[in-house]
C-alpha cells in the first residue's frame, strides 16, 4: 500500500507542475482516480502472474510428456531398426545373372533356377516370398548387371543354398558365372 501511496503522490506532484496548483476537491478526486488506476493495474498484474504460472505448470507437465515420448520413440526405432535385420536374414544376393533373364514371374523362375542349380542338395523347389534386382537404373550393354536379391520363405533353405554356394566355388549358368551371398 506504500508502494501505491509514493505512485500516486509522484503522480499529485506532477499533475500540479503542469496545471500550475490545485484545489483541496480536484486533489482528493485525483487521488481517488490514482489510488483506482493503481488497484487496477495490481488486479491485472496478478491476472497476468496467475497466467504465468499456470503456463508454467502447462510447461512443465508438456516436458515430461516430451521425455516420455521420446522414449518411446527411441525404443520403437530399435524394435524396427531389429525387425529389418530380422527381415534382412532370409535374404541371399545373386551376382551375374544376365539382365532380363527372369521374364514376367521373377520369383518362379528364381525358384526353378535354384533347383536346376543345386540339384539334389534342395529336396524340393525353395519357396520364395520375393525376388527383384536391386534398385539401380539399368546398366549399359556389355556391364555387368546388378544384383538379384531372393527373400527365401524359410531360413534353413536360404541357408542350404549358402552353404552350397560356399562349397561349389563355381557356379555356371548359361555361359555366366553366378555368385551368391
Amino acid at each position: 500500500m506504500q508502494e501505491d501511496t509514493l505512485v500516486a503522490q509522484r503522480l499529485v506532484c506532477d499533475y500540479v507542475t503542469r496545471h500550475g496548483g490545485v484545489t483541496k476537491v480536484t486533489l482528493v478526486t485525483l487521488t481517488k482516480e490514482l489510488l483506482s488506476s493503481v488497484a487496477s493495474a495490481r488486479t491485472s498484474l496478478t491476472n497476468h502472474s496467475d497466467r504465468i504460472t499456470h503456463f508454467e505448470q502447462e510447461i512443465t507437465g508438456l516436458r515430461s510428456k516430451l521425455t516420455c515420448v521420446t522414449e518411446e520413440n527411441v525404443a520403437l526405432k530399435v524394435s524396427v531398426e531389429d525387425l529389418v535385420s530380422r527381415f534382412k536374414r532370409q535374404n541371399i544376393r545373386v551376382l551375374g545373372l544376365p539382365e532380363d533373364t527372369e521374364g514376367r514371374d521373377a520369383r518362379q523362375f528364381m525358384s526353378k533356377l535354384l533347383t536346376k542349380v543345386l540339384g539334389d542338395s534342395l529336396h524340393t523347389s525353395p519357396k520364395l516370398d520375393r525376388e527383384h534386382r536391386s534398385l539401380r537404373p539399368k546398366p549399359w550393354q556389355g556391364a555387368y548387371p546388378h544384383p538379384v536379391i531372393v527373400r527365401f520363405h524359410r531360413y534353413t533353405e536360404k541357408e542350404t543354398v549358402l552353404k552350397w554356394a560356399r562349397a561349389t566355388k563355381e557356379i555356371i549358368y548359361r555361359g555366366h558365372r553366378l555368385k551368391f551371398y
